[in-house]
């Protein structure tokens, strides 16, 4: 009988070793969402024996009896939503940042209590987040081709204006020294030799008379 009896205590031992292992093993999770998104939580734990179906946030709570079929709520944000009809389910429409924080699921049966609690953070929305940088993805090559533009202007302006009129490039303006020829310009010369060829006209004619 003692040997039994000391069987029957290990057993009972167990027994109660495993009912609070369940009641502490809590599953922690993480979950990530922009701003404006929706998000749903779903207690998977089996509820065939459940008595009671806690969900708590803060000092929010939501309590729900399955054997008397009566539940207690305050809850007061419109966007947080559970259905009474299946409370393991909690959902939140287009989250905001105050609705961040640790939400606890809880189930309690006759086997101990299982929850499962989710830090919900909630961050800006990612499209405002990266658009500095689209801009400077876009204004980045703009701002090189408006140089590169420059550039090409200030090069043809140069280039325009190291000629002269009529297409020929611009001499050396200084004086000529003493005893130095000044070089004549192409127009120069043709009417020079126009007037030379003019005046040996005249001689002829009037050597004639």
């Amino acid at each position: 009988m003692g040997i039994m009896f000391s069987v029957n205590q290990v057993a009972l031992l167990f027994i109660l070793l495993s009912v609070t292992w369940r009641v502490c093993a809590d599953d922690y999770r993480s979950m990530l969402v922009s701003r404006g998104n929706s998000v749903m939580f779903r207690c998977n734990i089996s509820s065939r024996d459940a008595t009671q179906i806690y969900w708590i946030k803060g000092r929010s709570y939501f309590a729900h009896s399955v054997t008397s079929n009566q539940t207690l709520s305050n809850f007061s944000s419109p966007r947080v939503t559970i259905d009474h009809n299946l409370p393991t389910k909690l959902s939140i429409s287009s989250a905001q940042p105050e609705d961040a924080g640790l939400y606890t699921c809880s189930i309690s049966g006759v086997y101990g209590v299982d929850r499962i609690k989710w830090n919900l953070t909630v961050s800006k929305n990612p499209e405002a987040t990266h658009r500095p940088w689209y801009f400077v993805y876009i204004l980045t090559p703009a701002i090189g081709l408006l140089l590169c533009g420059v550039m090409s202007v200030v090069c043809l302006c140069r280039k325009f204006r190291t000629r002269t009129p009529n297409g020929d490039p611009v001499q050396n303006q200084d004086p000529p020294q003493p005893g130095e020829e000044v070089p004549l310009r192409q127009g120069h010369r043709a009417n020079n030799k126009k007037r030379s060829q003019y005046k040996e006209r005249l001689n002829s004619i009037y050597g004639h008379m």
